[in-house]
């Protein structure tokens, strides 16, 4: 279930995650611009947290957010990727733009 719908989640590509500290469970999310306005909501409540994950568009590894590279297609939907160079193919095919983790998420909720 998508933590800030409430809907299920039938799309796992872009899935991200954000572990709060002090929580047991992971709260998931349907895409990386959904976690990333979460993550700011709950930043701004002065929660702590423990790690972000975003699932790599091209492999489906879990990546850490902080440490992958996103790329937006036209609609600026974000993919995550592990290689900054994979992002750039990606982004280059699709119209769209490269971000790294802190570009990310404030071009996510900027959209918002």
């Amino acid at each position: 279930m998508d933590a800030s719908s409430g809907k299920a989640i039938t799309d796992f590509s872009h899935v991200a995650e954000i572990w709060v500290r002090g929580e047991p469970k992971v709260r998931q999310y349907a895409s990386a611009e959904s976690a990333f306005t979460a993550l700011a909501s709950l930043k701004q409540e002065g929660k702590n947290i423990r790690a972000v994950y975003a699932q790599a568009s091209d492999s489906g590894i879990k990546l850490l957010a902080d440490q992958a590279w996103f790329a937006s297609d036209a609609k600026g939907r974000l993919s995550a990727f592990l290689l900054k160079g994979q992002a750039q193919q990606f982004a280059t095919a699709q119209g769209g733009k490269v971000f790294d983790f802190t570009d990310a998420t404030t071009q996510a909720v900027a959209v918002r």
